[in-house]
């Protein structure tokens, strides 16, 4: 029997005739095994030709069967389970048998490719809304060999690299010559996947290529996987220079994440600051930043200061610091003023460990000790002793809830739930009737000209105000008497109060008009909300680089889905858990 012929019998035994089931009998399956065993054997005994045309005819059987399976509508039920046993352990083979090597026929470097593009299509046969269990088997089992593969044959990740990965759907091509398989976006992210487990660093170029193409379906999680270079990978000046250049795009993301939000990540999710070429070109984009009168350009380049080496960093900090400063005593008024002020001294603070308040001179005189050799430099040993002793010093508290914020434009944001209309703890008064009370002492007590707003939520959502009002004490008696003669109840239907606080349109993002928008959120709520926490990120990705509010929130009780907290952790807030 010739390989051609054996390989029919092969493909009988996987596939099996049209009229054959998905359950056969014990004599047909021995059967089945004493021809695949003497098929086998008729392989193994072939000429070095005959195996080359064996391994094609494998390949051939092994597409026809993906190719059945990828043309099967979503309830199909999938083949048998001993089926796709055979099929996976014949794939398992056909990868073996085609790895390429200096003695291997000119054809092997085909079959190599052939074999990891079944490999591939058949990691992504299984369709969402599928059920067939085997075939979400199939595409897991069929996934872990390209891993493994990987593993064993270091050119199998220059297939990913150039066939797959680099495939540029916009110009129909790839860098493989060869390549006669076009791969779908399902399976490049497949296969990005797999190249980012292996920490593949040959990854950063194919990421660069498809972070420049605007039209690549891979692009959002290319400058995902390239904001997270650094942390993962290690520092990297090249991708660094990448995303501060990116910063000059800003009017062409009006879909994704905005590129603010891409060097953001790139800065908070890692501990090395940026590399020399990008903080040189970064570096006075962020001192403009920092001392522009619009306080949201300030903000923003608070956060992008963080990237930036010592040397750097603290100058521009104390820079604006004065400037702001100079400002409070300006005839002008500033919206932010307090909020700037308040975002440089804490990063101040942070940086140095100390814990001086907004006036730069006592900042200014630490900075030249710190030239001058007289106290260490952040980040040195002798600093990071010294700063644990600091941090064993008690910190005052105080404010809604005990946070404490630095804005003199707030909007709070209060769960108006049924729940809330349950008591505080042991007291007579209710969870709603405490957090009113515990705003009212905040504002009383804020810098004078602090101007504020209200919003209640449940299943609607209500606003004291169209603006924020002073908070004299005439508008503070007319918010209590107000707010308490309503009754808690309802469900908690969180995200529409945020759209509404945000000044959120119908494009998706934030309103341009600073005069009635807060520079500061503080959220209560007591339960886990209608929408869960799912939505926070991607919302925040674009709506904090045109708006960098930053929010204050409050958990009450032990029952919370996480949305609170990803909110204060993304745009930079305190979260507070409140256990009554």
């Amino acid at each position: 029997m010739t390989p051609g012929a054996a390989f029919g019998v092969l493909r009988v035994l996987i596939w099996g005739p049209a009229s054959w089931g998905t359950q056969h009998t014990f004599a047909a399956m021995s059967s089945k095994f004493f021809l695949l065993t003497f098929v086998g054997l008729l392989i193994g005994f072939a000429s070095p030709a005959e195996a080359t045309q064996s391994v094609e005819h494998r390949l051939k059987v092994l597409e026809e069967g993906i190719t059945r399976w990828e043309r099967m509508p979503a309830g199909w039920r999938g083949p048998s389970t001993a089926s796709a046993s055979r099929f996976i352990e014949s794939l398992r083979e056909a990868l073996s048998q085609t790895a390429v090597s200096d003695s291997a026929p000119a054809t092997s470097e085909r079959s190599f490719r052939s074999a990891r593009g079944l490999a591939l299509r058949a990691a992504s046969v299984y369709r969402r809304g599928m059920q067939s269990r085997e075939l979400q088997s199939v595409s897991a089992k069929a996934k872990n060999l390209l891993k493994s593969d990987m593993v064993l044959r270091p050119n199998s990740v220059g297939w990913a690299l150039n066939d797959v990965l680099a495939w540029d759907s916009s110009r129909k091509a790839s860098l493989g010559s060869e390549a006669d398989w076009r791969p779908s976006t399902k399976q490049r992210g497949i296969v990005l996947e797999l190249l980012f487990e292996k920490r593949v660093r040959k990854l950063r170029g194919a990421l660069l290529a498809i972070a420049r193409r605007e039209q690549d379906p891979l692009r959002g999680e290319a400058l995902t996987r390239l904001a997270r270079w650094s942390a993962d990978f290690g520092p990297d000046d090249v991708v660094d220079v990448f995303l501060v250049k990116l910063l000059g795009q800003s009017s062409e993301f009006r879909n994704g994440s905005h590129p603010v939000s891409i060097l953001l990540e790139r800065i908070e999710s890692s501990e090395s600051p940026l590399g020399p070429r990008a903080q040189e070109a970064l570096r006075v984009r962020i001192a403009q930043l920092v001392i522009a009168a619009d306080w949201r350009q300030a903000a923003i380049g608070i956060k992008f200061a963080r990237g930036m080496s010592f040397d750097n960093q603290i100058p521009i900090l104390l820079d604006g610091l004065n400037v702001w400063n100079q400002r409070l005593r300006s005839e002008r008024e500033y919206q932010g003023l307090v909020r700037v002020r308040g975002d440089i001294t804490r990063e101040l603070q942070r940086v140095s460990g100390m814990k001086h308040g907004p006036e730069p001179g006592p900042w200014i005189t630490w900075w030249i000790d710190v030239r001058q050799g007289k106290r260490p430099m952040p980040g040195s040993p002798e600093f990071t002793a010294a700063a644990v002793e600091r941090a064993k010093e008690p910190v005052s508290t105080a404010g809604f809830f005990g946070l404490k914020p630095t804005s003199d434009r707030v909007t709070f944001i209060i769960d108006h739930s049924g729940s809330m209309d349950h008591n505080w703890g042991t007291t007579d008064r209710s969870r709603f009737e405490e957090a009113v009370d515990q705003m009212l002492r905040f504002l009383q007590g804020a810098e004078e000209g602090t101007k504020f707003n209200v919003i209640l939520f449940d299943d609607v959502v209500l606003r004291s105000s169209l603006g924020l009002v002073s908070a004299t004490p005439r508008n503070l008696e007319r918010a209590r008497k107000a707010l308490l003669a309503t009754t808690p109840e309802g469900t908690t239907l969180l995200r529409p109060a945020i759209e509404l606080a945000m000044g959120i349109g119908s494009d998706g993002l934030p309103s341009s008009d600073t005069e009635t928008l807060a520079d500061t959120i503080v959220v209560l709520c007591d339960g886990e909300t209608v929408e869960g926490s799912a939505w926070v990120q991607p919302f925040l990705e674009r709506t904090l680089p045109l708006y960098p509010v930053i929010f204050h929130t409050v958990h009450v009780g032990p029952r919370d889905d996480g949305a609170l907290n990803e909110l204060a952790r993304l745009s930079g807030g305190d979260f507070l858990r409140v256990g009554r």
